[in-house]
């Protein structure tokens, strides 16, 4: 069974190292939607006042800067490949550690915050995820709390949790369960954004879409909180 070390050189791509110009468009605009979803879930948060944060599968720290605009003032990053923790900790980060999520070098309840973005969806088998959430469980604090996304099956059109190349797209419910079996409590649950462009869509189409039409159609979905078309779906999750 494939793991996310089979997909390593892969899985590590951001909007900014995109050689596309279309997808480089398009995933700065993912970008942009899944940080007004984490500022709003820690806007959620009542006496928020976490100094620092763990970004579990920081890739080359691209979110660096906007965890330094919610505030934090240590930013701690994990990533399984050493080239890109490097350059994470090249771009600022206070911390690295490269190493996966199976076993973080942390103590017991140590971290009050960790977030996640882009990363379960290569993690390929949900025993794995399910290994992950108990670890996470293991280094909260018991006032912390847990933020991460999934590529949701049925943004995609599928009914069922399923695996294409190094992505696995779940059902919401499915992350949800794991949640619960972990030991962690579900907080929130909610859509990030929506739309995506055909494959070798005309950049000038995308350039256009991603600044009114597709920004109005997530706006309005979001508001309906339509979970099961999102593309995107992110959870908060504490201790019980």
């Amino acid at each position: 069974m494939d793991t996310e070390y089979d997909h390593i050189d892969i899985i590590g791509t951001t909007h900014e190292i995109h050689h596309n110009e279309t997808d480089r468009m398009m995933n700065s605009y993912y970008h942009k939607q899944e940080v007004s979803t984490v500022k709003s879930l820690l806007s959620k948060i009542g006496n928020l006042n976490y100094d620092k944060v763990l970004d579990l599968g920081c890739s080359i720290g691209t979110w660096y800067d906007d965890y330094k605009t919610f505030g934090f003032k240590k930013i701690i990053g994990i990533d399984i490949s050493k080239e890109r923790a490097m350059k994470a900790k090249e771009r600022g980060y206070d911390e690295i550690h490269v190493c996966n999520a199976y076993e973080l070098p942390f103590e017991d309840q140590s971290i009050d915050c960790i977030i996640s973005n882009d990363v379960l969806v290569h993690v390929l088998q949900d025993s794995d995820k399910l290994k992950i959430f108990k670890e996470v469980k293991r280094v909260l604090t018991d006032d912390g709390i847990f933020i991460f996304n999934i590529t949701n099956a049925g943004g995609f059109g599928f009914s069922e949790d399923t695996t294409i190349k190094y992505c696995r797209m779940n059902k919401w419910q499915t992350s949800s369960e794991l949640i619960k079996q972990s030991g962690l409590k579900m907080r929130d649950i909610v859509p990030s954004y929506y739309t995506i462009p055909r494959i070798g869509a005309n950049p000038k189409f995308v350039k256009i879409s991603t600044k009114y039409i597709f920004l109005c159609i997530d706006a309005l979905l979001k508001k309906m909180n339509n979970l099961e078309s999102a593309k995107v779906v992110y959870f908060t999750a504490k201790k019980l």
